[in-house]
């Protein structure tokens, strides 16, 4: 945990240097696995030494993917069987 703190860390300084402002609204951390430890908190540092606490999630959407921390895939089947049906006509929540 403290080693993606570090990483963190490596990558706002490098957005820093070449002037990119991080929009933390969007940033937030899920873990995966069987036993998930949601107790660490991340943070990203401004250069004005203010830290941004990173929320945390339960799910993250990548390339039209839903991924939950037990890597079930529920969310992401139950949406695409709502778009099925709402194709054909019958929508469901």
């Amino acid at each position: 945990m403290q080693i993606l703190q570090k990483e963190i860390n490596k990558l706002a300084e490098w957005t820093w240097r070449w002037l990119l402002n991080l929009n933390t609204k969007k940033c937030f951390a899920v873990s995966f696995g069987r036993d998930v430890n949601n107790d660490f908190k991340y943070i990203i540092p401004h250069k004005d030494q203010q830290f941004v606490p990173i929320e945390r999630g339960d799910t993250v959407r990548d390339l039209g993917v839903t991924f939950d921390e037990k890597l079930t895939f529920r969310e992401h089947i139950q949406h695409k069987i709502n778009m099925a049906y709402k194709m054909v006509g019958l929508y469901q929540k």
